[in-house]
């Protein structure tokens, strides 16, 4: 028997919409590899396809700082706040150090850590990235870690009993 073939339809809906659509047969599918799959299900000895899970990204073993304004630093810190907002999105997934920024208005925090969070996901489109944090470690004793611009490496800065608490 000849294996058969996978025809696409289009269907017209008028001002400008097309609708594109794979037939085998009688067939119809929306996804061309469905139709795929259907062909390979009509061959003796078929076996489904497993679909490929991506492995997790691998935890990096390092700690990022990341300068943040008073009072949302004591926020992330107590855990009422759970998004950062930024113009800018990064590869980095993992461990930061938020570190209230050197203004008047950061009080005894400023230019220190005020607590360990870990950055899980980046969400938004471009100019408006919502930075999902979660599991913050508020530091009873502060951490004085030099500001800059961005993330940056503070892992000399960071006790080693810290380090070992968050698994480092």
């Amino acid at each position: 028997m000849p294996r058969p073939k996978i025809r696409t339809e289009f269907q017209d809906y008028g001002i400008g919409v097309r609708k594109m659509s794979f037939v085998v047969g009688k067939e119809s599918f929306w996804e061309r590899s469905e139709a795929a799959e259907y062909i390979r299900s009509l061959t003796p000895g078929y076996k489904p396809r497993v679909p490929v899970v991506k492995p997790a990204r691998p935890q990096p073993k390092t700690v990022k700082a990341l300068v943040v304004r008073s009072p949302w630093a004591g926020e992330i810190a107590s855990g009422e706040k759970t998004v950062e907002n930024r113009v800018w999105k990064c590869n980095y997934r993992g461990w930061l150090a938020i570190v209230a920024a050197r203004r008047p208005e950061s009080g005894a925090d400023a230019g220190r850590a005020v607590c360990l969070v870990k950055l899980v996901d980046i969400e938004g489109c471009e100019g408006d990235y919502e930075w999902m944090l979660a599991d913050p470690i508020a530091l009873k004793q502060r951490i004085e870690i030099p500001g800059r611009l961005g993330l940056y490496d503070c892992l000399s800065f960071i006790p080693r009993d810290l380090l070992k608490r968050i698994g480092l």
